[in-house]
């Protein structure tokens, strides 16, 4: 299973509809997830190889409710499923749209 689709297991677990870099169902839900990735990269090297590779992405959560219950649920199911929560802020409520939107940036080594 590649490192997107992982998240996107997570983020279904969790009842939250999930598409990368574009969301474009229609009608918008209360809540979903686009999921950007960021960087792929290797870490450590032996004998001029590169040993592990590390994939990280942005999950950019939006709700029309409360995000800290949702937020703290998804961060909670990242862990038990072996990746690394590195960042998590608020990066404000979207009046046009009415959702508040919140980022996860998670790293796993694949």
């Amino acid at each position: 299973m590649s490192f997107l689709s992982k998240i996107i297991a997570v983020l279904e677990k969790n009842g939250v509809p999930t598409q990368t870099v574009h969301f474009t169902q229609t009608p918008l839900p209360d809540e979903y997830a686009v999921i950007t990735p960021m960087i792929d990269s290797f870490e450590i090297f032996a004998d001029n190889k590169p040993q592990i590779e590390t994939s990280s992405a942005r999950i950019s959560i939006f709700t029309r409710g409360n995000f800290t219950e949702l937020v703290k649920r998804i961060s909670f199911s990242l862990i038990e499923s072996d990746f690394f929560v590195t960042d998590r802020r608020y990066i404000g409520y979207e009046k046009e749209a009415m959702y508040h939107h919140y980022s996860i940036d998670t790293e796993a080594v694949i």
